[in-house]
């Protein structure tokens, strides 16, 4: 699904403009990224996917020619 048909179906579905939909996209995806965005280590709602920031080990480049 692309953002496009994202963004159609909340409209249809919440009988709100595509404009209003949109925003309302761009703000919960902009909340999500602020709140991972400052540590928070996991965001979590009961009818939505969770969320978390993962701390990874940096990892070494292998040589192509080895």
């Amino acid at each position: 699904m692309t953002k496009a048909e994202l963004l159609e179906q909340m409209a249809t579905d919440a009988g709100i403009s595509k404009t209003a939909a949109s925003a309302a996209l761009n703000s919960l995806v902009g909340n999500i990224t602020m709140a991972l965005k400052k540590r928070m280590q996991k965001l979590h709602w009961s009818d939505l996917v969770p969320f978390q920031n993962s701390a990874k080990s940096p990892q070494r480049a292998k040589s192509p020619n080895r």
